[in-house]
């Protein structure tokens, strides 16, 4: 069997799209928003698989079925911060979704009308900036705690603090 037998192009279903999804899901991720359509990307190169399109707060992702009896299934991911851009074009039958990554593109092709392209296309954007804010505030948060330790070394230094006392607010401040 070649490998365009394994996959065949047909709608899926809404009640079927993410059917299976839970299992490529991490523990503390949920579904945000989602669109269904026919997805090119590494996954093959040269043909298409009917999928879903999902973003989740730690990436996006598209989940595709694929065999005679969408007995089987694969993904194709990309956290947060590997995603360049998102573009999106509606059209009067269907619309598209680009996501450039650091090492990759995906298409999403023939997205119905019904599907909301433009939400699932804001909300990754909003979801990106959320992760790069938050990214910031942890870098910052660790230069903090390093400026902190070093202003604590400095009253050790100055047998102002003991080195017990020293070393019980270092602890602290590492959450040990």
């Amino acid at each position: 069997m070649g490998i365009k037998d394994m996959f065949t192009i047909r709608p899926i279903k809404k009640d079927e799209r993410l059917e299976g999804i839970e299992r490529i899901l991490g523990a503390d991720e949920e579904i945000m928003v989602s669109v269904a359509g026919k997805g090119q990307g590494k996954l093959a190169g040269i043909f298409m698989a009917s999928g879903i399109l999902v973003l989740t707060h730690k990436r996006v992702l598209f989940y595709y079925l694929y065999g005679k009896k969408n007995e089987n299934y694969g993904a194709e991911d990309y956290s947060l911060d590997e995603i360049s851009s998102i573009n999106f074009n509606r059209h009067t039958l269907a619309g598209s979704i680009k996501i450039h990554s650091n090492n990759n593109v995906i298409n999403v092709l023939d997205i119905p009308p019904s599907e909301d392209i433009e939400g699932f296309v804001k909300a990754t954007n909003q979801e990106i900036e959320k992760y790069k804010q938050e990214k910031t505030q942890v870098s910052n948060n660790n230069l903090d705690v390093a400026d902190q330790i070093n202003k604590l070394a400095e009253l050790r230094d100055k047998r102002i603090l003991t080195e017990e006392e020293f070393t019980m607010q270092k602890r602290k401040l590492l959450g040990l």
